[in-house]
């Protein structure tokens, strides 16, 4: 799965239940000093199943030199079901590792990265085609699954390309309802580059007026993989007014925002790029 001259990482099993996946690795410190690895946190979300990005797969382990420990990982389901994946044929953690700070003075801590990548783990199902299927769209045409399972409807579903520029396109959107009355705007970014990206949506505005500004919602998505971009539209819909107070979807004709996506180095991919993106009347 991977080993070099950080940490060797193999994959012992992975098993599929009714709440998710039970991934069992079994990670080795390659080095003479304690490390900490991690994966799926805020500094680098990079875990996918197939081809889409996925949130579970939460990972935080100290090894000291030359250490060997087994760590588990879930992944819970409703993420699969929302990507519409049903059957796993691969998985990738993104790992990273840094020197362990446990114990130290705070005037020595480390922040060095001494290593930073994804392990692929293949199934007994993969299969090239399955892997590279777009399942998000028949997803969103199972609305009493997505309701039993996720307490969530889908009030509208568009499967068509709104932006290709770069390597970055949104290949579908949808609005989501859930059980709490919480209004979701999901957008399907494929990221069609051999590098990895991370994608932004910000500067929101509602009919010309604008609702927040700076950064809204953003993912890390790998070369060639899909994620679901999504933001909670009923955060920013009391700043509108409606006839009756704070405004809902039916007060609204279209938002705008910008898209923006850098590289790792920090290079521009997409700069402010305005997407306006109207309702269903």
């Amino acid at each position: 799965m991977l080993d070099n001259e950080v940490i060797a990482v193999k994959a012992i099993s992975v098993s599929a239940g009714l709440n998710g996946l039970d991934i069992s690795l079994e990670i080795t410190n390659n080095t003479d000093q304690a490390i900490t690895v991690t994966a799926e946190t805020l500094g680098y979300a990079a875990n996918y199943v197939n081809r889409y990005m996925i949130n579970g797969g939460y990972l935080n382990v100290s090894l000291s030199a030359a250490e060997t420990s087994a760590c588990d990982l879930f992944i819970g389901i409703d993420d699969l079901v929302l990507s519409g994946i049903q059957k796993v044929g691969e998985i990738g953690i993104g790992f990273s590792v840094s020197p362990d700070n446990s114990g130290r003075e705070s005037a020595d801590y480390s922040f060095d990265n001494l290593y930073r990548g994804i392990a692929v783990i293949k199934t007994s199902l993969y299969d090239e085609a399955l892997v590279a299927e777009k399942t998000f769209s028949s997803a969103m045409k199972s609305n009493e699954v997505l309701f039993d399972r996720l307490g969530v409807e889908v009030e509208r579903f568009a499967d068509q390309t709104v932006f290709d520029q770069n390597g970055i396109t949104i290949l579908s959107d949808a609005i989501l309802k859930n059980e709490a009355g919480d209004t979701l705007l999901v957008f399907e970014v494929a990221n069609n580059n051999s590098s990895p990206v991370q994608v932004f949506l910000g500067n929101l505005s509602a009919d010309g007026s604008e609702l927040y500004s700076g950064a809204w919602a953003g993912e890390y998505i790998a070369p060639g993989k899909i994620a679901l971009v999504s933001a909670n539209l009923s955060t920013v819909l009391g700043s509108v007014a409606g006839e009756d107070g704070a405004a809902t979807l039916d007060d609204i004709k279209e938002f705008s925002f910008l898209l923006n996506a850098i590289d790792e180095s920090e290079n521009v991919v997409i700069g402010g790029a305005e997407i306006t993106y109207a309702l269903p009347a």
